[in-house]
């Protein structure tokens, strides 16, 4: 069975690994509210060392674009993106 998968890299400020990673699991609790399968991964050494990436998975592109649509008006989930965009611990 195929998925649609979205992948983001981010790479933690310097001294910020945890509070970066602690960033990533609160997206994936509001993603995974929202219909994703997520999972985070570390790459500890190769092309982009240290850094995170957060995979949701969805089963079609239909299911993509209604958790898209529900991510976009999500109270809860535009109110952690306000607050971390103001102070990030890390690049996307």
């Amino acid at each position: 069975m195929a998925a649609i998968l979205s992948v983001t890299t981010f790479r933690p400020h310097a001294g910020k690994h945890a509070e970066g990673l602690a960033t990533i699991k609160t997206l994936k609790g509001h993603l995974e509210r929202l219909g994703g399968k997520c999972r985070i991964v570390t790459q500890a050494f190769g092309a982009t060392p240290l850094t995170l990436t957060l995979i949701s998975e969805n089963t079609s592109w239909a299911e993509f674009g209604v958790m898209s649509q529900k991510a976009e008006t999500d109270d809860g989930l535009q109110a952690f993106l306000t607050t971390v965009r103001a102070d990030p611990a890390m690049d996307v």
